[in-house]
């Protein structure tokens, strides 16, 4: 009996330890992760130059010194891209009219995605980094988009529900964005952005009779 409640005892700190070092393990492998996408973003983004008064920015520029660090970036993706991880950050542009553009990045494992964009020298550890500009900002970025292609949604209302994510992911990052109503067709579900008040972009993904994920189109109300 003293030995049952001993371990009874004893219990609690057991469960509680193996929820901390699950956590800790957790917060390790992002803490790495983050710091790949920070190599990454410094490498591709590289169009300034320091000198004694500052940085001398000519275009699109990661500067850790002034850039928010990647932070986490919630989405309901999720869902549908379990192995996938989005983070947010800035970038500075050069420009007087917007001196910061928000900056969508997703990381997931180079196996998953194929190896385009794998930056790290550990095998195994070599990350899939795609980044997204602000849709008020920039044109798409087909490598981004690209990694929803494949991806399946069995029915009009999983197709839906992947559709609008993939709108809540791009609109989430632009000034104000939201989605709007989404246009369902027999074979693509067509979803408007709105930055405030403005209809800033439209995506319209296409689907094959399996509901994979054919195509993502992200263009302006005027194309």
């Amino acid at each position: 009996m003293i030995a049952l409640a001993l371990a009874l005892a004893l219990l609690p700190g057991l469960v509680s330890g193996g929820t901390t070092d699950r956590d800790s393990s957790a917060e390790v492998r992002r803490s790495a992760e983050v710091r790949q996408i920070v190599r990454y973003l410094e490498t591709r983004y590289d169009n300034f130059a320091r000198n004694p008064d500052g940085a001398v920015i000519y275009d699109l520029a990661y500067i850790p010194e002034i850039a928010p660090p990647p932070v986490p970036f919630e989405s309901p993706i999720a869902e549908f891209l379990p192995d996938t991880r989005f983070y947010v950050t800035q970038l500075a542009t050069g420009r007087r009219d917007a001196r910061r553009v928000e900056t969508l990045v997703s990381a997931s494992a180079a196996s998953t995605l194929g190896t385009v964009g794998t930056v790290g020298t550990v095998p195994g550890e070599g990350l899939d980094i795609r980044t997204f500009l602000s849709p008020v900002y920039s044109e798409s970025s087909a490598k981004f988009v690209g990694q929803f292609v494949g991806v399946r949604a069995r029915g009009e209302s999983a197709r839906v529900d992947l559709s609008c994510a993939i709108g809540q992911l791009l609109a989430g990052i632009a000034y104000e964005g939201s989605t709007g109503v989404p246009e369902i067709g027999t074979d693509r579900v067509t979803v408007p952005l709105w930055h405030s008040t403005v209809r800033s972009r439209t995506v319209e993904i296409g689907f094959d009779p399996e509901g994979a994920v054919m195509y993502v189109l992200d263009r302006s109300p005027r194309e």
